[in-house]
Protein backbone atom coordinates (compact mmCIF):
# COMPACT_ATOMS: atom_id res chain seq x y z
CA UNK A 1 0.00 0.00 0.00
CA UNK A 2 1.52 3.47 -0.86
CA UNK A 3 1.03 6.14 0.85
CA UNK A 4 -1.67 8.42 -1.22
CA UNK A 5 -4.29 5.05 -0.53
CA UNK A 6 -2.85 4.84 3.10
CA UNK A 7 -3.59 8.47 3.52
CA UNK A 8 -7.24 8.11 1.62
CA UNK A 9 -7.95 4.92 4.02
CA UNK A 10 -7.78 7.01 7.05
CA UNK A 11 -9.49 9.64 5.61
CA UNK A 12 -12.25 7.57 4.97
CA UNK A 13 -12.06 5.87 8.68
CA UNK A 14 -12.04 9.17 10.20
CA UNK A 15 -15.48 9.61 7.97
CA UNK A 16 -16.83 6.53 9.67
CA UNK A 17 -16.16 6.88 13.04
CA UNK A 18 -17.48 10.42 12.76
CA UNK A 19 -20.85 10.03 11.59
CA UNK A 20 -21.00 7.31 14.51
CA UNK A 21 -20.10 10.02 16.84
CA UNK A 22 -22.54 11.93 15.34
CA UNK A 23 -25.20 9.43 15.40
CA UNK A 24 -24.38 7.87 19.05
CA UNK A 25 -24.29 11.85 20.20
CA UNK A 26 -27.46 12.85 18.92
CA UNK A 27 -29.88 9.96 18.42
CA UNK A 28 -30.01 9.75 22.48
CA UNK A 29 -32.11 12.55 22.39
CA UNK A 30 -34.91 11.78 20.95
CA UNK A 31 -37.08 9.41 21.35
CA UNK A 32 -39.62 9.83 18.23
CA UNK A 33 -38.96 8.06 15.41
CA UNK A 34 -39.93 10.97 13.02
CA UNK A 35 -36.82 12.77 14.92
CA UNK A 36 -34.71 9.82 14.61
CA UNK A 37 -34.93 9.89 10.84
CA UNK A 38 -33.96 13.55 11.05
CA UNK A 39 -30.60 12.47 13.08
CA UNK A 40 -30.01 9.92 10.33
CA UNK A 41 -29.97 12.44 7.56
CA UNK A 42 -27.65 14.88 9.06
CA UNK A 43 -24.70 12.84 7.85
CA UNK A 44 -26.52 12.32 4.66
CA UNK A 45 -27.00 15.89 4.44
CA UNK A 46 -23.02 16.49 5.00
CA UNK A 47 -22.32 14.07 2.15
CA UNK A 48 -24.16 15.54 -0.31
CA UNK A 49 -22.93 19.08 1.14
CA UNK A 50 -19.76 17.24 0.58
CA UNK A 51 -20.09 16.47 -3.12
CA UNK A 52 -20.58 19.41 -3.19
CA UNK A 53 -17.70 20.68 -2.24
CA UNK A 54 -15.51 18.08 -4.36
CA UNK A 55 -17.40 19.33 -7.54
CA UNK A 56 -16.98 23.14 -6.83
CA UNK A 57 -13.27 23.10 -5.74
CA UNK A 58 -12.04 19.96 -8.11
CA UNK A 59 -11.37 18.01 -4.54
CA UNK A 60 -9.59 14.58 -4.09
CA UNK A 61 -11.77 11.88 -2.26
CA UNK A 62 -9.16 12.74 0.58
CA UNK A 63 -10.12 16.24 0.93
CA UNK A 64 -13.90 15.62 0.90
CA UNK A 65 -13.21 13.05 3.89
CA UNK A 66 -11.77 15.43 5.54
CA UNK A 67 -14.24 18.19 4.93
CA UNK A 68 -17.29 15.96 5.98
CA UNK A 69 -15.17 14.96 9.01
CA UNK A 70 -14.55 18.12 10.26
CA UNK A 71 -18.07 19.25 9.44
CA UNK A 72 -19.85 16.79 11.75
CA UNK A 73 -17.41 16.60 14.50
CA UNK A 74 -18.25 20.27 14.70
CA UNK A 75 -21.74 19.87 15.09
CA UNK A 76 -21.52 17.53 18.03
CA UNK A 77 -18.68 19.64 19.17
CA UNK A 78 -21.18 22.76 19.18
CA UNK A 79 -23.30 20.47 21.47
CA UNK A 80 -20.62 19.01 23.08
CA UNK A 81 -21.07 19.42 27.34
CA UNK A 82 -24.97 20.52 26.63
CA UNK A 83 -26.94 17.08 26.43
CA UNK A 84 -28.95 17.56 29.27
CA UNK A 85 -29.91 21.36 28.04
CA UNK A 86 -30.82 19.74 24.60
CA UNK A 87 -32.88 16.60 26.18
CA UNK A 88 -34.78 19.51 27.99
CA UNK A 89 -35.34 21.48 25.04
CA UNK A 90 -36.85 18.78 23.06
CA UNK A 91 -39.36 17.43 25.46
CA UNK A 92 -39.78 21.24 26.40
CA UNK A 93 -41.02 21.44 22.35
CA UNK A 94 -42.04 18.77 21.92
CA UNK A 95 -44.47 19.19 25.06
CA UNK A 96 -45.03 22.87 24.36
CA UNK A 97 -44.99 23.37 20.89
CA UNK A 98 -41.56 25.54 19.10
CA UNK A 99 -42.94 28.74 20.25
CA UNK A 100 -42.99 28.35 23.41
CA UNK A 101 -39.02 26.94 23.50
CA UNK A 102 -37.11 28.49 26.01
CA UNK A 103 -34.08 30.63 24.33
CA UNK A 104 -30.56 28.86 24.52
CA UNK A 105 -28.14 30.60 27.05
CA UNK A 106 -25.75 32.73 25.94
CA UNK A 107 -22.61 30.47 26.51
CA UNK A 108 -24.30 27.49 24.64
CA UNK A 109 -24.81 30.03 21.54
CA UNK A 110 -21.16 30.94 22.02
CA UNK A 111 -19.80 27.56 21.62
CA UNK A 112 -22.11 27.03 18.34
CA UNK A 113 -21.03 29.78 16.66
CA UNK A 114 -17.27 29.12 17.71
CA UNK A 115 -17.16 25.46 17.14
CA UNK A 116 -19.63 25.90 13.23
CA UNK A 117 -16.73 27.98 12.34
CA UNK A 118 -13.07 27.58 13.52
CA UNK A 119 -13.32 23.30 13.13
CA UNK A 120 -14.86 23.38 9.68
CA UNK A 121 -12.20 26.55 8.76
CA UNK A 122 -9.34 24.23 9.99
CA UNK A 123 -10.72 21.03 8.02
CA UNK A 124 -10.79 22.98 4.92
CA UNK A 125 -7.54 24.42 5.84
CA UNK A 126 -6.20 20.63 6.38
CA UNK A 127 -7.60 19.46 3.09
CA UNK A 128 -6.14 22.06 1.20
Amino acid sequence: MHPPSLFLLIGWTLSVAATTVFLAFFIPLVADRREKIRIFSGPAGMAVASLVFAVAFDASARQVSIVYSSALLAIVLSFAGRRRLLKEAVLQQKVHGAQEAAKPPLGMLIQLAVSLTVIPALGIWLAV
